[in-house]
């Protein structure tokens, strides 16, 4: 909901049903809310904002890990590695999403790690691209150059619904 609020005055709450237009509405960045309800959220953004092109997910996680990382996520961003943010990023996706899964990265080689989610029974594309978009940007805010995120599997795209999703991250330090 940040993203909305700081880009430009939209009118999406007025097109969710009413119960979730107010969830959304007293939300805070910190809150837990629905995955779908935060999907449904992005979709309506990226209709509005994007013209429906998915690309804006991608800079919607990036505004997220731009303010994030003054506001609640300081902490994490203080002294970090890009190798050791990333190990931070688990305990997020654990605290900021239920019903989503289990993440893991493998170190691949240096400045390389794939992200794993696994025996997810909820996936939804705002929230994929938008993962990839924050973790990039806050790779770069790290200081990693040539940072490169690419979505190889995508649960929330997949005929199956395999409940996984993979993405390769590389950068440079």
């Amino acid at each position: 909901p940040s993203f909305a609020v700081r880009t430009q005055t939209i009118d999406v709450l007025a097109r969710m049903d009413g119960d979730a237009a107010e969830l959304i509405a007293k939300s805070l960045p910190i809150n837990w809310y629905p995955l779908a309800l935060n999907a449904r959220f992005d979709e309506l953004v990226c209709q509005e904002l994007g013209r429906a092109d998915e690309r804006i997910y991608d800079a919607m996680g990036a505004q997220s890990a731009e303010t994030f990382a003054q506001q609640i996520y300081t902490s994490y961003f203080h002294e970090a590695t890009p190798e050791k943010f990333l190990r931070i990023t688990l305990e997020l996706y654990r605290h900021h999403y239920k019903n989503a899964g289990t993440r893991r990265n493998v170190a691949t080689g240096p400045g390389r790690v794939e992200l794993l989610v696994e025996d997810a029974p909820e996936a939804y594309v705002p929230n994929c691209a938008s993962n990839i978009g924050f973790i990039r940007r806050s790779l770069e805010l790290l200081g990693a150059r040539d940072v490169a995120c690419q979505e190889v599997v995508c649960a929330a795209r997949s005929p199956a619904r395999s409940g996984s999703c993979r993405a390769l991250v590389s950068w440079r330090p």
